[in-house]
């Protein structure tokens, strides 16, 4: 059995511009050795306070539990994190969306999806069904979303059980839970990854995004170069094909 954990990132703007829904995927020896190194680094007394939690956007802008914190104890502790990534068996799953292409859909769609985020959700699952079945019939796998923001989580949720009762997927799934991050270090690994993955794609579509003074590129260019990954961006074409299927499920 493998489990995947999944995060997503956005620019909070109201409409939002890109989102990234991302996650990690892998068996429970391989998550059990990624939460020991990464708690190894987070609990080092060498740090400049001891943190709860890692979270990307607070550490890249010295927020919250960072901001007693240095530039270069910040950018130390995010190489360090992606190290533990790059040195796993993880496998990396990443939807992106330039949401101008949902907001081009018909009234009926975006209602009943509430959002673009949830396509990126269905995406994910996708993506993450597929890896179990490139490992055998027989293998399953579960999904693990973070709770923070509830109302998207139970939505995640909703779109899961969609997929459980859908003989096309439901064979490769074992179930869903939700968790907060405060709990759970796969999930801020996946928050890494969707922050980064979201500043990449927003950064290459909307250059006049201002930079920050957080060089996230060499050490993020270094996770994806370095662990096996799968997913897509969703513009006009690609979205059509996942909304195709939900008119078709739903019966929109």
């Amino acid at each position: 059995m493998i489990f995947g954990f999944f995060d997503g990132s956005y620019d909070g703007k109201e409409p939002a511009t890109v989102i990234a829904v991302c996650g990690l995927v892998a068996p429970e020896y391989v998550w059990r050795d990624m939460d020991q190194k990464w708690n190894t680094i987070l609990h080092d007394p060498k740090l400049p306070t001891r943190l709860k939690r890692f979270h990307a956007y607070d550490c890249v802008c010295g927020i919250k539990e960072f901001e007693t914190w240095g530039f270069a104890e910040r950018l130390g502790l995010w190489g360090d994190l992606v190290g533990v990534l790059t040195q796993s068996d993880l496998v990396a799953v990443n939807a992106v969306m330039i949401c101008e292409h949902f907001y081009a859909l018909d009234e009926a769609i975006k209602k009943r999806m509430s959002g673009p985020y949830h396509l990126l959700v269905e995406a994910v699952m996708q993506f993450g069904i597929g890896i179990a079945q490139n490992e055998g019939p027989d293998e399953k796998i579960g999904f693990v979303f973070d709770v923070e923001n509830k109302p998207v989580a139970d939505e995640s949720y909703h779109r899961y059980s969609l997929y459980m009762n859908d003989p096309k997927w439901r064979s490769n799934l074992a179930g869903a839970a939700q968790f907060s991050s405060y709990d759970a270090t796969p999930l801020q690994a996946a928050d890494l990854l969707a922050y980064g993955t979201f500043r990449l794609y927003k950064e290459q579509f909307y250059p006049d995004t201002p930079k920050t003074d957080f060089p996230l590129g060499p050490a993020f260019t270094r996770l994806v170069r370095n662990i096996e990954n799968t997913g897509g961006l969703y513009e006009a074409s690609a979205l059509k094909k996942i909304v195709d299927q939900i008119r078709e499920r739903e019966g929109i």
